[in-house]
């Protein structure tokens, strides 16, 4: 009888078990957001999510090269699996607030403490410049 291993590589996280972590996400500015309303300016903020859990930052009027410097932590349950998904947004005081551009980030590719620069989908939409810091916990 012949036995097979299995010699896939594996990350670290990529081994079934859960990866809790808490996340801090600083989002620092953007650059060259798209222009929305008839000013030729946006009132762009920053909505995001981990799993479950969703922040946003404040509007800042009249821009399109917006600086926040705004702090939000999340406490992920696996990190293996988690995605940070941000859409940048323009405020309307009336009516529905317009998606500007989005991005996503699987947090288990990334460095645990680094600056990361995101151009925003669709093409054209901007550019978002965020912190990332991550600190796993251990399973208790």
């Amino acid at each position: 009888s012949s036995t097979s291993l299995n010699t896939t590589a594996t990350t670290a996280l990529d081994d079934g078990a859960k990866h809790p972590a808490v996340v801090t996400v600083t989002v620092l500015k953007a650059s060259s957001v798209k222009a929305v309303n008839s000013n030729g300016k946006s009132d762009p903020y920053v909505s995001m999510h981990i799993e479950k859990t969703k922040h946003r930052t404040a509007f800042k009027k009249k821009t399109l090269n917006p600086e926040w410097n705004e702090k939000f932590t999340f406490q992920v349950k696996n990190l293996a699996t988690a995605q940070l998904e941000l859409s940048v947004k323009d405020y309307e005081r009336f009516g529905k607030n317009i998606v500007i551009g989005m991005a996503k980030l699987s947090l288990d590719s990334v460095a645990r403490d680094t600056d990361i620069t995101l151009t925003l989908e669709p093409a054209g939409s901007g550019t978002l410049f965020i912190n990332l810091h991550i600190a796993e916990q251990a399973m208790i």
